[in-house]
């Protein structure tokens, strides 16, 4: 039983609630904190019904099948910006909702997930360590130092490649009908660990516009990675910012799993099943 519980502020305070609640917790019932905000007689406190999806998020960890239990993973999302001078940066049109989908469903499954973000408008999940990052260059400091701890890295970030060779100081002001910038190639995040990786695993990303299989098998097997999951930016379903997606993941023995449409929370699970199987020594993808 899990109580999700909306009152007044003060009576929540009331000694006799406070009571009451501890002895259900003491007999294994569930509690999820009130949230604070405008309440029903016009005060503003803590108290509020907390929102159903966070109700539903806190139901469905009370039921995870624990397959990722003592695990830790590291996971990548969103884009990274790379700055020009104080105003414009080169981005990409990632929102990190594949990323922070995986992160979420790992932790429902036991593990202890600690996600690198680049900039999103996505909101934190409750009971993961999450580290903000704005560049490429952040986001591989980052990704060194906790891979060190990690059993798994899952890469869904959206890296730049490039970023300025000079960020500028001031604005650009328009002066010329033609400017140029010069850039330098970024690190790579995904072969850095693939090559320091050991008997750790790491999923890779790869999006791509053509040749898709081709290209995310030359990734794998370039960027020594252990499983990736492509998807094709032109297919309905499968570009940035939908909640839905279209992957097809492949594993370095060459055993492929090609999903429909399916919500991205799906697909996350999908991607940890098929990783599972993959630990265990078992590559065929044979999943319901």
């Amino acid at each position: 039983v899990v109580i999700a519980p909306a009152m007044e502020h003060k009576m929540l305070l009331n000694p006799a609630v406070k009571e009451n609640v501890e002895k259900l917790r003491t007999r294994g019932w569930g509690w999820i904190e009130p949230e604070s905000g405008d309440l029903a007689s016009g005060a503003r406190g803590r108290g509020r019904l907390p929102e159903p999806k966070h109700i539903v998020d806190i139901i469905e960890g009370n039921f995870n099948c624990s397959d990722l239990n003592g695990l830790k993973i590291l996971v990548t999302a969103g884009p990274t910006f790379e700055d020009v001078d104080p105003v414009r940066f080169i981005g990409n049109r990632s929102t990190g909702k594949m990323g922070y989908a995986v992160a979420k469903r790992a932790k429902f499954r036991g593990a202890d997930v600690t996600l690198i973000s680049g900039p999103t408008n996505l909101e934190a999940i409750e009971g993961i360590e999450t580290v903000l990052v704005r560049s490429a260059k952040e986001m591989h400091s980052e990704c060194i130092r906790l891979f060190e701890g990690s059993d798994i890295a899952i890469l869904a970030a959206a890296v730049s490649d490039y970023r300025p060779m000079e960020k500028l100081d001031r604005k650009i002001k328009r002066h010329k009908p033609n400017i140029s910038i010069d850039l330098t190639e970024n690190e790579d995040i995904a072969a850095e660990l693939g090559a320091s990786k050991e008997d750790r695993k790491v999923v890779l990303f790869a999006m791509e516009t053509e040749s898709d299989i081709t290209n995310a098998k030359d990734k794998l097997k370039g960027k020594q990675g252990d499983i990736v999951v492509v998807n094709n930016l032109l297919v309905d379903g499968a570009g940035f910012g939908h909640d839905t997606n279209v992957v097809t993941i492949i594993d370095r023995f060459g055993k492929v799993l090609e999903l429909p449409k399916m919500s991205k929370d799906d697909v996350a699970n999908k991607i940890l099943d098929c990783l599972v199987e993959f630990s265990s020594g078992n590559s065929s993808f044979d999943l319901d």
